[in-house]
């Protein structure tokens, strides 16, 4: 019987780290800042992020609210001049 209650816990621990990590809010994200300047272009919105210490351009195809504080995760392209957005989170 204690096998049985063992093997219950241990399963319901791996479903509730799964849907923890799976959960877009607990995922790290790379800079967060307030956007401005947004602008669509035809296939997604370019915008810039002013994170205090330092303001660059990005790319995402979701439309951030201008002048919103979000978290971005994503990269650079290989010149450095724009930020690819592959997730962007409000958080105000």
């Amino acid at each position: 019987m204690n096998r049985y209650i063992l093997i219950g816990l241990s399963v319901l621990a791996l479903i509730s780290l799964f849907a923890f990590f799976s959960d877009e809010s607990n995922a790290d994200y790379d800079y967060s800042g307030i956007v401005h300047d947004v602008k669509q272009s035809s296939n997604g919105f370019l915008f810039y992020l002013d994170t205090g210490s330092e303001d660059f351009r990005c790319y995402c195809s979701e439309q951030p609210m201008d002048l919103g504080y979000y978290a971005v995760r994503g990269s650079f392209s290989q010149d450095n001049k724009i930020f690819f957005v592959e997730a962007i989170r409000s958080l105000e």
